[in-house]
């Protein structure tokens, strides 16, 4: 191989464990479960077969790589992983026994915009100290407010809740954030959404969402 046709493979490479990743998302997958999927068997095939794939996954389910070439595929993730365009984090299993926070629940946030200019002004009059009101701070006491509750009731028993996410909503009239939390029983949920999200200092309002089934979790087609 000349070294001018080296970037080129390289390229094509890694254009086929993305396309690979976005047949399997938003599921995320372990490192040795995405280099053994068949989404990126399919993928080193054609993108026509795994289009056709996506629509009829049965057929080609059992498809996988030759073992040469999933070490070549786990270093090229290990490449991608190095060079910061895929990441790896860590994430809690809410269903394995020692975590045990099987449910999710998703809380839409709407902010008070009058809240939030009052306390703007504040900020001014007194000086500009401190951090600028925002939705992100909001968000930032959202969270800090989530831990210390789920720290103060696991003295007495397994941590209730865990914040896994806060999205700011840009664009939308109906609400201005979205909370995902992971959970063990509705009353915590519920208690927590009451306790902590609506009475965190510039939060209009809520809506409540209990989530049956996270796709990112699902292991895929049956």
């Amino acid at each position: 191989m000349t070294d001018d046709k080296a970037p080129t493979r390289k390229g094509e490479a890694f254009n086929r464990l993305l396309t690979a990743l976005a047949a399997i998302m938003p599921r995320r997958p372990e490192r040795s479960e995405f280099v053994d999927s068949a989404e990126l068997a399919i993928a080193h095939s054609s993108r026509l077969r795994l289009a056709r794939y996506i629509d009829h996954p049965r057929g080609d389910a059992q498809a996988s790589l030759p073992e040469s070439r999933k070490r070549n595929a786990a270093k090229a993730v290990g490449r991608m992983i190095s060079a910061g365009a895929f990441k790896e984090v860590i994430v809690p299993n809410g269903d394995h026994k020692n975590i045990n926070l099987p449910e999710s629940g998703m809380i839409a946030v709407s902010i008070s915009l009058a809240e939030l200019n009052v306390q703007y002004n504040r900020w001014v009059e007194g000086g500009k100290v401190g951090p600028k009101p925002s939705q992100e701070v909001i968000a930032d006491n959202i969270r800090k407010q989530s831990l210390l509750w789920s720290l103060e009731r696991s003295e007495t028993q397994d941590l209730p809740i865990l914040l896994r996410d806060i999205w700011i909503v840009h664009g939308s009239g109906s609400f201005d954030m979205l909370v995902l939390v992971m959970y063990r029983k509705s009353d915590d949920f519920m208690t927590y959404v009451r306790d902590v999200v609506q009475r965190t200092e510039g939060v209009l309002n809520t809506h409540t969402m209990q989530i049956s089934t996270m796709l990112s979790e699902d292991q895929g087609p049956a």
